[in-house]
């Protein structure tokens, strides 16, 4: 019988979980909460979220259903680009 080569059925899956993604842009979002850490020490209770990232982040939600996934800190940046 010939040595068969590990196949991708028999390892384990490396798919993250999508909790811990940005819905925006797909990286690690560095949730506290999806990471089984005290939600006080989430970046985003430190700072401002951009409303419009929100709502975008919103409006790609199938309506009626709750946010699962929290925004990334580059996504979630408030940026002043309104003229004075």
């Amino acid at each position: 019988m010939a040595d068969t080569p590990n196949t991708a059925s028999t390892q384990p899956s490396a798919v993250p979980d999508p909790a811990s993604l940005c819905p925006l842009c797909g990286t690690a979002n560095r949730c506290a909460i999806s990471a089984g850490a005290n939600p006080s020490s989430c970046w985003c209770m430190q700072t401002a979220i951009a409303p419009a990232a929100l709502a975008q982040a919103s409006a790609m939600r199938t309506a009626g259903t709750p946010a699962s996934q929290c925004l990334c800190p580059t996504c979630g940046a408030v940026t002043d680009t309104s003229s004075k």
